[in-house]
C-alpha cells in the first residue's frame, strides 16, 4: 500500500440483548437484540522512525502500521443491504474526517447477503466517491476467516460494556451501548457512535450482477468493475456501471 491508501474490514457484531442491572428471569424471553456495525482501518505510518542497533550506528526502521476502529450502535435495525450501506457510510465519513490524507481504499467483508447483494459493489464505490475516496478493490473473505480484527474490537468493547453494566447500569438502547463501551476511558483507537434509522427515508436502486454469490474479488476502474471468482486468478468479467442511486436511511 502507498502512504495515501488504507485497508478496511467491516462486519456486523453479534446482536446485544437489552438487560437491566437486576431483572427477573422471566424478563429474558422475547427480547430483541440491538445491532453494532464494526469498521476497522489499517494504513502505513507516514514517517519512518530511527531504530537504534547494538552498535553506535542508527538506521531507519521498517514501516509500521496504524489502526483505527469505529462502531455504530443501532437500537433497531434489520441489518438489510440499505442499513449496511448507510452505517458503512457513517463510518467511512468519520474516518475521512479523522485522516484526510487517505485518498484510496481497499475494502473487505464476509459474503453475507447484506454485504454481497447485487447493488452493494457499485453503491460502495458511489459512497467513497462522495467522500473524496477512491475505492480500488473489494474482497470477500472465506467463511469464518478474515474478520478477526472486527471480532477482537467488538469482543473487548462488549467486555467493557459488561463492566459498565455491572456497576449498576441498565442496558436498554444504543445510547447505553455507547456509554458502556466508553466506560473507564473506552477502548484505545476506537470510536463509538449512535445512529437511528429514519422511517420512510433511504433509497437504493436495483441492479443485477450475474452469479453475485460466487464473487470473491472486485477491481474497480473508471468505466467498469471486474469481478473474479478467485482473487487475481483469470481475466475476470467486466461489468459496466449502472449509475445506481443511493440515499442513506440513517442519521447520527
Amino acid at each position: 500500500m502507498d502512504d495515501d491508501e488504507a485497508f478496511c474490514t467491516f462486519d456486523w457484531g453479534q446482536k446485544i440483548l437489552p438487560q437491566e442491572h437486576r431483572e427477573a428471569q422471566s424478563a429474558y424471553f422475547g427480547k430483541k437484540g440491538m445491532s453494532v456495525l464494526v469498521g476497522s482501518f489499517v494504513w502505513k505510518d507516514s514517517a519512518q522512525r530511527l531504530a537504534s542497533t547494538a552498535t553506535t550506528t542508527t538506521s531507519l526502521s521498517s514501516r509500521t502500521y496504524s489502526t483505527e476502529s469505529y462502531i455504530v450502535a443501532i437500537t433497531n435495525a434489520a441489518q438489510t443491504e440499505l442499513d449496511t450501506l448507510s452505517a458503512g457510510e457513517i463510518i467511512t465519513k468519520q474516518f475521512k474526517i479523522d485522516y484526510p490524507h487517505i485518498k484510496k481504499l481497499h475494502k473487505r467483508t464476509d459474503n453475507a447477503g447484506n454485504f454481497s447483494s447485487h447493488a452493494t459493489p457499485e453503491a460502495e464505490k458511489l459512497i467513497c466517491e462522495r467522500l473524496g475516496i477512491k475505492l480500488l478493490t473489494r474482497d470477500y473473505s472465506e467463511v469464518q476467516k478474515g474478520k478477526d480484527i472486527c471480532d477482537r474490537i467488538c469482543g473487548i468493547s462488549k467486555a467493557r460494556l459488561r463492566s459498565w453494566e455491572a456497576t449498576g447500569n441498565d442496558l436498554l438502547n444504543a445510547i447505553d451501548i455507547k456509554e458502556g463501551m466508553e466506560y473507564a476511558g473506552g477502548i484505545k483507537n476506537t470510536k463509538i457512535a449512535v445512529a437511528e434509522i429514519v422511517s420512510d427515508q433511504g433509497h437504493l436502486s436495483k441492479t443485477n450482477v450475474p452469479n453475485v454469490s460466487t464473487i470473491r474479488s472486485i477491481r474497480y476502474s473508471p468505466d467498469n468493475m471486474k469481478v473474479f471468482k478467485a482473487s487475481s486468478i483469470g481475466a475476470g468479467i467486466a461489468i459496466p456501471y449502472k449509475k445506481i442511486d443511493f440515499e442513506t436511511n440513517m442519521r447520527i
